[in-house]
């Protein structure tokens, strides 16, 4: 017997194992779905596409290759290529723990780990931590780079910093400008001297991305 949808799905993610949660594929809560949402959103038009013909649907692997005029061994690549994007833990654990409660709960520990950095720093009145990236004297041409990518604050930058993968994903933000914005904050007091970053890409979820980046912080301005 066929299992129903999304208990197919998040059987083939393999979220419990993954997540070490024991959590029931059939009875998801709104909070729930709308965290599965955001994880199947990760995806490109054609995955999210595949995947529901597929898992919510039931067509078969045949059916969609005629349909996209392609075999069936493409079809079968798109959706394992796609079931392996979904296995990140940290998307995952918003479906597990719902969308809201983790945004929520997430969000408030990266504004208590930033309280601790902004005391390390004893942060009063108007900071330069506070203002536009302009505020750090960095060229012009950088400062247009980082306006297009949507970065505008120095607080974004610092962020950003402590990933591995942050600021160079950064379009036409090449290593040179990356070097000079490091500088520009490690000379304003704003980076230890000495840090080590994150490695890999910085999750795409904007709470882990800033919880991970003041801890990082903490840990290093505590040496």
């Amino acid at each position: 017997m066929k299992r129903p949808y999304p208990v197919n799905l998040l059987s083939a993610i393999r979220l419990n194992e993954i997540c070490g949660t024991a959590m029931d594929y059939a009875t998801l809560i709104a909070d729930q779905q709308a965290g599965l949402a955001n994880l199947l959103d990760q995806l490109t038009e054609r995955e999210r596409f595949v995947l529901d013909k597929h898992y919510r649907e039931g067509a078969s692997m045949k059916a969609l290759a005629d349909q996209h005029h392609v075999n069936e061994n493409r079809i079968r690549q798109i959706i394992r290529h796609a079931v392996k994007k979904c296995q990140v833990k940290e998307l995952l654990l918003y479906v597990a723990d719902g969308f809201a409660a983790r945004t929520n709960a997430l969000t408030e520990q990266a504004a208590q780990a930033e309280r601790l950095y902004c005391q390390h720093l004893s942060m009063e009145g108007v900071h330069l931590y506070r203002l536009e990236a302009g505020a750090l004297d960095l060229p012009v041409k950088v400062l247009h780079t980082l306006d297009r990518a949507g970065v505008h604050a120095i607080r974004d930058l610092v962020i950003l910093s402590q990933h591995e993968a942050g600021l160079c994903r950064i379009r036409m933000l090449g290593a040179a400008s990356e070097r000079q914005i490091i500088t520009r904050l490690q000379s304003a007091g704003l980076l230890p001297a000495q840090y080590e970053r994150i490695p890999g890409c910085p999750c795409c979820m904007k709470p882990d991305r800033e919880l991970a980046a003041f801890r990082n912080l903490t840990r290093f301005a505590d040496n």
